[in-house]
């Protein structure tokens, strides 16, 4: 092994234990995504400081004749790599208030330009495969609706997908996203019924899920999000995947666009692969158990202890701070044998070791959650009798 290599490892190994800089649940709560679709607009924004965006957005909020709006500014704004820009408001309750109002003002980034709808995503772990078309998925929101209507009664479901593309197993996991914190929570606390069967729930996080993009084969973003030239997954030339000459051949040379290395782009040995899995595995370590909710619009009692999110909050950064990071431990100056010590199984093998450990750890809280979830409605049952 090369001294540059070391030192490269080094530098992953450290990257690997930096913290997640991703907006958190407080932030998202608060957080307004204009969908923009029109291309000038989005190219001129890239050159716009996060200044000049909130200020084209209060001024846009000012000039509404609804007084709700017009006294709402946002405090932060930043164009997204999608090109749609993110709004922060001051508080979730603001957040709401544009969020359902007339979408007048952001007419400032385009005719064209949308609020888009959040919604509040579970994965129903278990459902058969053969009992939904993946053809009329309407008709499958209808009919969950109306099967979980006596568990979940207000609920309103956006949409309803498998979690993966296509699977040959009996059973696999869907998608079910709601348009209200509190009945996402519900499901995740309580199951889901289909076809009279009782299923398990977990929150559905975007992140962690292995994002690789389908233009230049790299990890981190998507297609639709990408600038870069166009890169095939089969050879890296440049052109699309679906175009290779060589993708039928077996005998032919793979290069992968993403390491540069001897695999197709999607190969499991690409390191770089590796990376994006470890990070999922983390993202799933220490995902929040349950959707932070809007607790101003709540009548609690005054000795109601801490919501059950923000416990679970406590009891995890507790156990990831007693995780130790991923380290190198050798001697100073360069390595007598270049064979001298396998630090990339070093690597490896702590990072793994990490993982399972931040796993256990989630596992746990999970499990705790759920006997809290329960003590937590038998106290509200008491209350409201």
């Amino acid at each position: 092994m090369t001294w540059a290599r070391m030192a490269a490892l080094r530098t992953a190994a450290t990257a690997q234990a930096q913290p997640n800089l991703a907006p958190g649940p407080t932030e998202k709560c608060r957080e307004l995504v204009i969908k923009l679709t029109d291309r000038q607009m989005i190219s001129h924004l890239r050159s716009q400081t996060p200044t000049h965006l909130k200020e084209r957005i209060n001024r846009a909020l000012k000039s509404q004749t609804d007084p709700e709006v017009n006294r709402i500014q946002v405090v932060a704004a930043k164009q997204l790599r999608s090109g749609d820009i993110a709004a922060y408001t001051r508080n979730q309750q603001e957040k709401d208030t544009l969020q359902e109002s007339v979408h007048d003002w952001v007419e400032t980034f385009g005719g064209s330009a949308r609020i888009v709808t959040q919604t509040y995503g579970v994965i129903v772990h278990g459902v058969h495969t053969k009992s939904i078309d993946p053809l009329d998925m309407e008709n499958a929101i209808k009919l969950l609706q109306a099967e979980n209507k006596s568990l979940l009664p207000s609920a309103e479901i956006r949409y309803v997908g498998w979690l993966t593309k296509s699977s040959t197993n009996k059973r696999a996991s869907l998608v079910v996203e709601f348009s209200r914190p509190k009945d996402a929570n519900a499901a995740i606390t309580g199951g889901m019924v289909w076809q009279a069967e009782m299923l398990s729930c977990e929150l559905y996080d975007r992140t962690c899920k292995v994002k690789q993009c389908f233009n230049c084969q790299k990890y981190g973003h998507i297609g639709t999000q990408c600038q870069a030239p166009q890169a095939c997954g089969h050879c890296a030339g440049q052109h699309s995947s679906k175009e290779c000459g060589q993708k039928e051949d077996p005998n032919a040379e793979r290069k992968c666009a993403a390491c540069k290395r001897s695999h197709t782009a999607w190969s499991a040995v690409c390191p770089e692969r590796k990376k994006e899995k470890d990070r999922v595995e983390r993202a799933k370590a220490t995902r929040p158990f349950l959707y932070p909710e809007n607790i101003s619009k709540r009548v609690l009692a005054t000795t109601q202890a801490p919501t059950l999110t923000a416990q679970l909050t406590k009891r995890m950064t507790n156990q990831t701070s007693a995780v130790p990071a991923a380290r190198l431990t050798r001697k100073r100056g360069r390595p007598r044998s270049l064979h001298a010590e396998p630090e990339d199984e070093v690597i490896r093998s702590e990072r793994q070791e990490e993982i399972d450990s931040l796993i256990r750890a989630s596992q746990q809280l999970r499990e705790e959650a759920l006997a809290m979830s329960s003590r937590q409605l038998a106290n509200t049952r008491q209350l409201n009798t």
